[in-house]
């Protein structure tokens, strides 16, 4: 049990400290700059540490009304590389009902619309081996 053996450990400890800060700081309605909040949704979804927690965090600033933590928010989700939310990147992509539902607007934003795109190409890029099991979302 020497260091080579610590080092899993070591990881997943910084990585939980780390997320649990990340979460507190996206938690709805904490007080903190736009940029911030921008940094913050970047950084967790690069650390990808409890996906399906931070995910939900990601689709409530879905319904922000700054544009700027929506298109980071729904980039996020794909950063994430949480296979779940394929079908809601996809609905923001094509402002589909559900997207529109999970913005709380009218209609989805040609910004934002854009944004999911890239989102969906980073997920794909980062669950490669699940996008045979999602391929049938797209076909629907």
């Amino acid at each position: 049990d020497g260091p080579i053996a610590a080092k899993p450990r070591i990881e997943e400890a910084l990585r939980a400290r780390i997320g649990a800060r990340l979460h507190a700081l996206l938690a709805p309605g904490t007080a903190i700059t736009v940029d911030e909040l921008s940094g913050a949704l970047i950084a967790a979804s690069k650390l990808a540490w409890q996906p399906t927690a931070t995910a939900q965090l990601f689709r409530a600033h879905l319904r922000s009304p700054v544009q700027e933590i929506r298109e980071t928010a729904t980039l996020a989700l794909g950063w994430l590389g949480e296979p779940s939310f394929l079908p809601l990147l996809i609905a923001i992509l094509e402002d589909a009902p559900a997207a529109r539902e999970a913005t709380g607007n009218a209609s989805t934003d040609v910004r934002t619309r854009s944004f999911a795109a890239y989102a969906l190409a980073l997920l794909l890029e980062r669950t490669a081996s699940a996008w045979d099991d999602s391929a049938s979302t797209l076909v629907r």
